[in-house]
């Protein structure tokens, strides 16, 4: 990727942004709360400093849930999903991979909460399954 800056928006374009620098980490999510948030069967985000975010259009709305304290985000116009954020991982944003303009630069690392998985989803990529995830338990 180099030094060039990843962009993405939401689908009506009302959300944009733009980031400086490579995620920290791509991942496939099985939980429950994010394929709620997402509407599918799993989804997948990139991980980044929050400084390395920078929304260039309109702010994401966001709420706050009461398991782990999760701040959802997404854009108050289309409703599409933008990210989530956590107070156990303090000034990190996890982005996901369907809002970027090229999110085939994004390659994913391993699946987290593989234990909530559903059973006839089958992604044989041969990488690393985590029962849980370790900032959670």
């Amino acid at each position: 990727m180099g030094k060039s800056k990843l962009r993405g928006h939401c689908y009506c374009g009302a959300v944009q942004f733009e980031i400086s620098g490579e995620p920290s980490w791509v991942c496939y999510c099985h939980c429950d709360s994010c394929r709620r948030h997402t509407a599918s069967v799993v989804t997948t985000y990139a991980q980044f400093h929050l400084d390395q975010v920078n929304f260039t259009h309109a702010q994401p709305s966001s709420y706050v849930t009461d398991l782990n304290n999760v701040k959802r985000s997404f854009c108050g116009e289309c409703g599409s999903p933008i990210s989530y954020e956590s107070n156990i991982s303090e000034n990190e944003i996890f982005m996901y991979l369907g809002i970027f303009n090229q999110p085939e630069k994004l390659k994913p690392q391993d699946h987290v909460f593989y234990r909530e998985h559903i059973p006839w989803l089958n992604i044989d990529d041969g990488l690393p399954r985590e029962e849980g995830y370790s900032i959670y338990e």
